[in-house]
């Protein structure tokens, strides 16, 4: 007897392919004259499947598909945080990867790795896991140079435990020199400690300040050299400023204090891929009012890496180019009523991801 003959009519019911066709493909469907078709791979520890999915040439595209996600999920019988799409690899518009995972890795609890969350060879930190349960995650340094980011959501979606991690997986890494910039209440103490440490608004103003002094140092260095891509080394440590939270620190001060802080932040996002510095901010949103009404530095500071967790204001491709999932789609609670904290969105992928649940 075939494992076909022993699934159960229930199973056989949510088959994804089945629904695909008479609730998302068909003519008067979601995505008309689109086929979920050849499954691609197997993906034993959720219980998933990737399948093929073919979009109508002209008419869908993969963004077509991300903005679909929700009301795809519901046809298909599933959460949206068991679903996920990916583009072609080989750039076919009409293309692509599409995921259901009926034992979402996302809601499996799991725990920060601590050190060997970095790895020092790629400069990439693993801050999570996807939907399919392959790692999600933050690059610090690569081949181009240093990297900052963003991590966005709302108060208790999990955006201070992300800092914490990024903290926790390179405190003792001798290639890397992390400043905590805390100012709301010792939100990243529970780990090792930082390099620098500022836990008021005085000790964060001056914090930023002599990073940007320490950037153009570097940068004078450079000066009438080659150009060559910063990789951070025991001698030339790279510079990790993590900011918890901005709003603060461009609010609670004087207005010409807060023109010097952001135009300060701009500099270091800008000029950090080469001298070696990363500045990680982590806000409520995106809003230009965050950023002190300077667009170049909310363009700066979410173009590198970006974790954009569950927030009230939606997110979209206009504020943000290159997020393509919507944290305000992901559930807010599990089924069981616990909290689904640490859901989100990269720009690293279209699946999306849950952050390690605690710092060791």
């Amino acid at each position: 007897m075939t494992a076909a003959t022993l699934a159960s009519p229930d199973a056989d019911a949510r088959d994804p392919q089945k629904l695909w066709a008479e609730r998302v493909g068909r003519r008067m469907g979601l995505l008309p004259e689109s086929l979920l078709t050849i499954q691609t791979r197997a993906i034993d520890a959720v219980r998933g499947r990737e399948y093929l999915l073919n979009l109508d040439p002209g008419r869908h595209t993969v963004l077509d598909v991300v903005r679909a996600l929700p009301k795809i999920a519901a046809a298909l019988e599933r959460r949206v945080d068991q679903i996920a799409v990916e583009p072609d690899p080989g750039g076919v518009h009409c293309l692509c990867r599409f995921i259901v995972a009926d034992d979402s890795a996302l809601t499996q609890p799991t725990h920060h790795p601590g050190a060997a969350a970095l790895n020092p060879a790629t400069g990439t930190v693993d801050i999570g896991v996807h939907v399919d349960g392959e790692p999600a995650q933050w690059t610090l340094w690569n081949d181009r140079g240093a990297y900052g980011g963003a991590v966005i959501g709302d108060g208790g979606a999990g955006g201070t435990n992300v800092m914490r991690g990024l903290l926790a997986a390179v405190v003792d890494c001798e290639l890397v020199s992390p400043w905590a910039i805390d100012v709301n209440g010792l939100n990243l103490t529970g780990v090792p400690a930082a390099a620098r440490v500022a836990l008021t608004l005085e000790e964060a103003h001056a914090a930023i300040t002599e990073a940007y002094h320490i950037g153009m140092q570097r940068a004078a260095l450079m000066v009438g050299s080659q150009p060559v891509p910063y990789r951070p080394n025991p001698d030339n440590p790279l510079t990790l400023l993590l900011i918890d939270d901005l709003t603060p620190l461009l609010w609670d001060c004087s207005e010409p204090q807060r023109a010097r802080t952001a135009a300060t932040l701009e500099w270091l996002l800008r000029r950090g891929r080469k001298i070696g510095i990363a500045t990680v901010l982590r806000t409520a949103d995106v809003t230009l009012a965050r950023f002190a009404g300077l667009d170049a530095l909310r363009q700066l500071a979410v173009s590198a890496n970006l974790l954009a967790l569950t927030s009230r204001v939606r997110l979209n491709g206009l504020l943000i180019p290159g997020l393509a999932g919507d944290p305000t789609a992901l559930p807010l609670v599990w089924p069981d009523g616990a909290p689904a904290t640490g859901l989100g969105y990269s720009l690293s992928r279209y699946a999306p991801l849950r952050t390690y649940l605690a710092s060791p």
